[in-house]
């Protein structure tokens, strides 16, 4: 059956489904680390202030000796989602790794994941999704799923649907 016209598009809803999950989880976890305090703002533009959250939770996601947990984690530090940039009129995709082995990028690689999706890169504007962003979808549900279900605060916010 191989690449046809049918597997493909049972694969893309699968992806669709898990994209939809991640989405939906992305964004419940930012409004409740807004009503949690976890934002910069002020009178302007409110974001949510994931670093401060990385540097709070950190050692729970990166020390965390669940395999499972660890295994998404490696993932993405090993694999990190890639960025759209524009190279003199060309959009290209370019590395986005880091050195550093820190919450904080752990959380910019997923925001990273979440903006690929959203901005439409992921979503078969023109490519189809592969294996390595479906496996990038997964390690970052993963690891929300983790810091949700360990953070008490967050659960109060999130709780299992």
């Amino acid at each position: 059956m191989g690449n046809s016209p049918v597997r493909r598009a049972s694969h893309e809803r699968d992806f669709d489904q898990l994209a939809c999950e991640f989405f939906k989880l992305f964004a419940r976890f930012e409004c409740a680390l807004k009503k949690m305090g976890y934002y910069l703002g002020g009178n302007r533009d409110v974001k949510v202030d994931w670093d401060r959250f990385a540097r709070e939770v950190g050692s729970s996601v990166l020390q965390n000796g669940d395999p499972k947990i660890k295994e998404a984690v490696d993932y993405l530090f090993n694999n990190p989602p890639k960025r759209q940039v524009d190279r003199g009129g060309r959009l290209v995709w370019e590395e986005a790794r880091s050195r550093e082995r820190s919450a904080r990028v752990l959380f910019r690689y997923i925001r990273t994941v979440r903006n690929n999706l959203f901005h439409g890169e992921k979503l078969g504007c023109g490519q189809d999704v592969t294996a390595r962003d479906k496996r990038l979808v997964e390690c970052s549900l993963t690891v929300l799923n983790q810091i949700r279900k360990a953070h008490k605060e967050l659960a109060k916010y999130l709780p299992d649907t």
